[in-house]
């Protein structure tokens, strides 16, 4: 697992852990693997976000690089690093890869929270825009042939609001996968600007327009006083046998932490609305996790 840690001053790094079960996690002993960068830089204040793939011998990530101007956020960007071994990290010379768009475009002031998936031939990223003029993002595409160089979709993507309203405010795409033509979203969602996220996924063929799954949400925030009280966001998930395993990020007492949820596949027959492939054919060969920073829209 690659995650985001912040320190009191608000600064982030990305770590590293491992588990042999999926459930107790060893922090790395060289912790954090992947670092701001010098002062000045598009990267200075913060690096987050990581979402990492490991490719022909190679790991692979995409992060959110972050610049503050008096405590606030400035200026973020999408940036690419590689390594040999998921520890010592590179980060590529030119970054950041991708950047907001022209002014008066959808993404003219932030690009941020990279989500990729590779085809094998091409990778596909699905990331949060905002506009200098909007108060709350938007999720776009870009595709690439390389993952350094990106061509943005001209407009962003949405997905139809549930008849509930538990995400009429905003969604945010937490990880993706795909099998055969299928593409499966988990992602968190919010009613309003101050409630609190709850999860779920959706299904689509071409990866622009999503089908909800009609049980959604699936993983909701726990009663007053518990760890997760404040809301659960950025669902990573991974299929481990017939369960889903979906770590997830949610916000007590001014800390955020990571949490798990299992989540048996026989109860959440999300081939049935209406997908022909098994769920047990759809895996991930991403190993990343993203960490909602507190006040990022």
């Amino acid at each position: 697992m690659w995650y985001s840690g912040e320190n009191q001053g608000g600064v982030d790094n990305v770590g590293f852990a491992t588990s042999t079960d999926g459930i107790k996690w060893a922090r790395h002993a060289a912790n954090p693997v992947l670092r701001v960068g010098t002062p000045g830089s598009w990267d200075a204040n913060s690096v987050q976000a990581p979402w990492v793939i490991h490719e022909n011998g190679v790991y692979k990530m995409w992060f959110e690089g972050q610049t503050f101007t008096v405590g606030e956020i400035a200026k973020m960007a999408i940036g690419y690093a590689t390594s040999p071994n998921g520890v010592a990290w590179t980060k590529y010379s030119e970054n950041p890869v991708l950047t907001p768009g022209p002014s008066g475009t959808w993404d003219d002031k932030w690009t941020y929270h990279p989500v990729v998936i590779s085809t094998g031939q091409s990778y596909v990223m699905y990331y949060r825009g905002l506009s200098s003029q909007g108060t709350t993002g938007q999720t776009g595409i870009a595709t690439s042939d390389d993952g350094i160089h990106w061509t943005k979709r001209a407009s962003p993507i949405s997905i139809p609001p549930s008849s509930s309203g538990w995400d009429s405010y905003q969604w945010f795409p937490g990880s993706v996968a795909t099998a055969g033509q299928i593409s499966v979203m988990w992602y968190h969602a919010t009613r309003g600007s101050n409630a609190n996220g709850e999860i779920g996924c959706a299904n689509s063929t071409d990866g622009i327009a999503w089908n909800l799954y009609p049980g959604n949400p699936v993983i909701t925030y726990g009663p007053e006083g518990s760890w997760d009280e404040g809301g659960t966001y950025h669902p990573m998930t991974v299929n481990v046998g017939d369960k889903y395993y979906v770590y997830y990020n949610a916000y007590h007492a001014g800390h955020h932490r990571i949490g798990l949820a299992i989540l048996p596949m026989s109860e959440y027959p999300i081939p049935e609305f209406p997908w022909s492939v098994s769920v047990a054919t759809i895996a991930l060969t991403i190993a990343a996790l993203v960490i909602r920073r507190k006040g990022t829209k």
